[in-house]
């Protein structure tokens, strides 16, 4: 609020000509992208004074915290408020509980990680709205959920901890319509098939297998048909493990350690992560 900058999905706002923000008691004012990622769906809003409309006092706004998402839990208690179908039902606030997290889907040919599954109701017009823990803690962002067509009570928030890379990615540059793009290794993986668990005396495998592989993964060391075990010391047991820990936890720049199995050893080696 200090620098009347508000949070919510790029998908909301990327084809808006003119965006608005109103606040609970009614005060609007326009907004310009600062920074958005189009990765996590997630966009900051940089409101415009004028002189007929001056920007708000920052202590007359409220900032809600924005806690380590890595500490949420499966069945962790929550609320989501938002502005559900139409103006008339803005301020509506739903609960339910964490479905189960670092869940991984894709939308639109998009892969979003890192991801907070719920079953509080959300519909067309939560997007964006904050997701709470009940200690009155931001841990997330509805930015999806699955059609009623499809299946009941399952919705999707973009982590806290994404969220505030990209704050942090803004820090003291000037300008609008920055674009956060998150880190790279160059691999893709994929679950372990009955056909692969059945080739090796019907072993469960936990890990990810390394189904393609590019730079910066490649000249590391990485090769097809690797298995990704952990990363910085974090397990990897599937593929939703191996693309969260990346999109939570680094950024472009980093180096990471992976350690993975290949040829029956065990070895571990160093990647710098690229930018998408």
């Amino acid at each position: 609020p200090a620098e009347n900058v508000f949070v919510t999905a790029y998908h909301v706002v990327e084809d808006i000509d003119e965006i608005y923000v109103t606040l609970f008691d009614g005060r609007t004012w326009k907004a310009d992208i600062r920074a958005f990622s189009k990765d996590s769906d997630t966009a900051l809003l940089q409101l415009k004074g004028t002189d007929a409309c001056p920007l708000p006092d920052p202590a007359s706004l409220y900032a809600a915290n924005l806690t380590d998402s890595g500490q949420v839990k499966t069945g962790d208690p929550l609320v989501v408020i938002g502005s559900p179908l139409d103006e008339g039902l803005k301020g509506t606030m739903t609960s339910g509980i964490v479905s189960q997290v670092n869940r991984c889907i894709t939308i639109d040919d998009k892969l979003r990680a890192n991801l907070i599954q719920l079953d509080a109701a959300a519909n067309y017009g939560n997007s964006g709205g904050p997701v709470f823990n009940t200690s009155n803690e931001v841990i997330g962002m509805i930015i999806a959920r699955i059609s009623p067509q499809i299946g009941d009570g399952i919705n999707y928030a973009i982590s806290a901890n994404q969220i505030e890379k990209i704050i942090k990615s803004v820090g003291n540059t000037t300008g609008i319509n920055h674009e956060y793009k998150g880190p790279w290794t160059g691999i893709t993986v994929e679950e372990f098939t009955p056909a692969d668990i059945a080739a090796n005396d019907n072993t469960v495998f936990s890990g990810a297998k390394v189904t393609k592989v590019e730079d910066p993964g490649r000249s590391a060391g990485i090769n097809t048909g690797n298995v990704i075990l952990k990363i910085n010391d974090r397990p990897v047991t599937n593929c939703d493990d191996f693309y969260s820990i990346l999109a939570e936890l680094f950024s472009p720049g980093d180096s990471i350690t992976i350690e993975k199995f290949s040829s029956n050893t065990t070895s571990t080696i160093t990647l710098k992560l690229g930018e998408k």
